[in-house]
């Protein structure tokens, strides 16, 4: 299978949840038992992975579900605001996050907003607890001027 090729400002380009999204704390869609936590502890302990908003994926830009009910992805998805919000609140950005950051594509303002939006951290004690942003060190995003700059100083 052929793998779609990701857009960086696709994949990051919601900045607040879904009117229904899965991480709201009012207004959430109701998900079977258990299926919310299963989605945060994906998130959490695979930082290399995302979740999906659901309004990207059951779209006509969206994805294919195979019989299996296996999800292909068409490279058009957005990962969920909410999700992202979540995962900002417990200073756990994903892979894909902290390289938006790093390159310049995304802030880590950029769900600060959202996250008075989005539930508390299900995961009592450890880093779930205690992290927060102000205590991971993000290099300064790339331009073209300060790369002339230092190209131009060695």
């Amino acid at each position: 299978m052929r793998m779609p090729k990701l857009k960086q400002e696709n994949h990051l380009r919601l900045k607040k949840p879904c009117a229904n999204c899965p991480f709201k704390k009012e207004g959430a869609i109701e998900l079977a038992p258990g299926r919310l936590e299963g989605i945060i502890n994906d998130i959490v302990e695979n930082d290399m992975t995302t979740f999906h908003c659901h309004k990207t994926v059951h779209s006509k830009s969206g994805g294919e579900w195979d019989e299996e009910g296996n999800y292909a992805p068409s490279g058009q998805e957005s990962m969920c605001a909410g999700a992202a919000a979540y995962l900002m609140k417990i200073g756990r950005p994903t892979v894909a996050m902290r390289i938006a950051f790093a390159f310049g594509y995304a802030k880590v303002s950029d769900w600060d907003e959202a996250q008075t939006l989005v539930i508390e951290p299900l995961v009592q004690g450890g880093v779930n607890e205690s992290a927060s942003m102000e205590s991971i060190e993000f290099i300064e995003p790339i331009t073209e001027e300060k790369n002339g700059r230092e190209q131009a100083q060695h």
